[in-house]
């Protein structure tokens, strides 16, 4: 089935989901959150290919129990961000400490002041649609990088959800102009920086030679805008998170623009594999994100030799 009806039936599912989810106690909602995740983790062989295929480049240090351990739950904590997604409707500014309090919000607060702008320095890491979400509803709305969906009629949904706390989204084919745009103005502007791209700069990644966008490096080097990494962390109470935010980074400036783009976007991913190390469940392993990179097939090879174990079960939150 192609086209229009397709569309209308993926938007009838997802917009059921969603609305079911958001009238759930917050916790019920997570935990069916976590069981979709774990259920997808059994049902999507491909991505938990990919997912174990991604940490065995990363950490070969780890067992396979334990990369199955961090894969699953990775699995656990994507259903659990549909889950915290339907629920963004019932945040309100009285609530919104109760759900993501911000721990060093005052490095935000710092680089604003410049009034160059600010590049939120993210990833697709822990409750990420919470974090922007979160931030508009303390008083500092954001505009942030996304690719148009497929199905238009869940484009209008989700961008409804995105947008509904005074955020605003720049389409990734029109991201450079937006986003100059934006950090012009003085706003900021957050960035998910740690996908695939074809034509990206070679920097390392957990050791690995990795293809990674230099579109933060090249912005702020030519804007004067302030970097922040922020990080949405899950509490061990498993309903709550930290939103962390760190001093910018101080951006190395050589006057040769291709080495300075270099040499800042390594650091980038360092700051983003310190906190994947930190919390490995929180990234999304399932993403090809060494498809255009020059690794060795090595670890393909070994987890294909691997037999399979069964899948433990994700983080979720107690019940009680």
């Amino acid at each position: 089935m192609k086209g229009p009806w397709r569309w209308r039936l993926e938007y009838a599912f997802v917009w059921l989901l969603l609305a079911t989810l958001e009238r759930m106690p917050r916790r019920a909602a997570l935990q069916v959150g976590a069981a979709i995740g774990r259920l997808a983790y059994r049902a999507l062989s491909g991505r938990r290919r990919i997912a174990l295929t991604n940490l065995q480049r990363a950490m070969p240090e780890l067992s396979a129990p334990q990369r199955e351990q961090i894969a699953a739950a990775s699995f656990g904590r994507l259903g659990m961000l549909l889950a915290e997604f339907a629920q963004l409707p019932r945040l309100t500014p009285a609530k919104v400490l109760q759900v993501a309090r911000p721990q060093g919000h005052q490095h935000y607060l710092e680089a604003k002041a410049r009034g160059t702008g600010v590049i939120f320095l993210t990833a697709h890491y822990g409750a990420w649609e919470l974090l922007p979400f979160a931030q508009a509803l303390l008083g500092h709305p954001l505009k942030f990088v996304v690719r148009r969906l497929d199905n238009p009629l869940l484009e209008r949904l989700v961008r409804a959800y995105r947008t509904s706390c005074g955020n605003g989204v720049i389409l990734r084919r029109e991201a450079a102009r937006g986003i100059l745009r934006a950090l012009g103005a003085g706003e900021a502007v957050g960035i998910l920086f740690d996908q695939n791209t074809s034509d990206g700069v070679v920097v390392p990644f957990f050791g690995l030679p990795t293809r990674t966008t230099p579109v933060v490096a090249t912005l702020a080097l030519r804007t004067g805008a302030a970097v922040i990494p922020v990080f949405l962390s899950a509490n061990p109470d498993g309903l709550t998170h930290t939103m962390v935010f760190e001093p910018a980074v101080p951006l190395q400036r050589s006057g040769n623009l291709k080495r300075d783009i270099e040499a800042n976007t390594i650091e980038f991913n360092r700051i983003l594999e310190r906190h994947v190390r930190r919390q490995p469940d929180h990234w999304l392993w399932l993403h090809q994100r060494w498809k255009d990179s020059p690794v060795t097939p090595a670890a393909e090879a070994e987890v294909a030799a691997e037999p399979p174990a069964p899948a433990p079960e994700a983080d979720a939150p107690q019940s009680g």
